[in-house]
């Protein structure tokens, strides 16, 4: 078996950049900090997804934040071998910091919006002039909130909506996040990301759970997993 290929990650504060700077209470010099990324002869620098300004040899960072950049150099690898896997010897890195924020997205949005639109558009259908009652640009409100709303506003809303199926969807989704706890979220990204989803083989590991089920259709375990499975590998994809 062919040894792993070394990944190199540094964090350093990026002198090149002007205009990005600012200054401390002392009058000293803060910079963004970025990670300097090498791996199979290619280098790259990325921004770090740390919210917060460095000085040159990084010592004004809190103990927190030091174990936030490890944990940072942590997800890259993960990253980097993940794609490894995909294309081999072809895998090239360069892009690598626009892909990091995609593979960071968090699923849970990515489900509730699917869920939020569908919902929506069938209200629209339903009741054009009253279907702003119900606030589905407002994100802090999870779309099964929404639905008990939209339920209980309109009746009849089963005449336009498999209700049946809509529910199945949200049990479905429930269950994949009390199995995959978002309890690891940090300032990078929210667990579980794309990456998650991807690295850790979420697609397959669920769906053997929920086939053992019989509270939720096959088709429907189908059809919503390959649905968000193909959203994720193409928000991944810049090779």
């Amino acid at each position: 078996m062919a040894s792993e290929k070394k990944i190199t990650l540094r964090h350093f504060a990026n002198l090149s950049l002007k205009g990005e700077e600012s200054k401390n209470a002392d009058g000293g010099i803060l910079l963004k900090p970025y990670v300097e990324v090498i791996f199979r002869r290619q280098h790259i620098q990325i921004k770090s997804r740390l919210n917060t300004m460095v000085t040159e040899n990084l010592d004004n960072l809190s103990i927190a934040e030091k174990k936030l950049l490890n944990e940072e150099i942590e997800l890259l690898k993960k990253i980097i071998r993940y794609e490894e896997t995909q294309w081999g010897d072809k895998h090239k890195i360069k892009g690598l910091g626009r892909r990091y924020t995609n593979y960071c997205a968090s699923i849970f949005e990515v489900v509730d919006d699917k869920l939020r639109i569908k919902l929506k558009k069938t209200i629209r259908k339903r009741d054009e002039v009253h279907h702003k009652v119900i606030d589905f640009e407002n994100k802090i409100i999870p779309a099964e909130r929404l639905f008990t709303a939209a339920t209980a506003i309109w009746p009849d809303l089963g005449d336009y909506l498999n209700l049946d199926q809509y529910q199945q969807e949200l049990k479905l989704w429930q269950k994949y996040f009390e199995l995959f706890s978002r309890m690891k979220s940090n300032v990078f990204r929210n667990y579980p990301a794309f990456i998650d989803w991807l690295a850790e083989d979420h697609y397959n590991e669920f769906y053997t759970l929920l086939l053992k089920e019989n509270d939720i259709s096959e088709n429907v375990v189908e059809e919503c997993l390959n649905d968000v499975n193909t959203t994720i590998r193409l928000a991944t994809i810049d090779q």
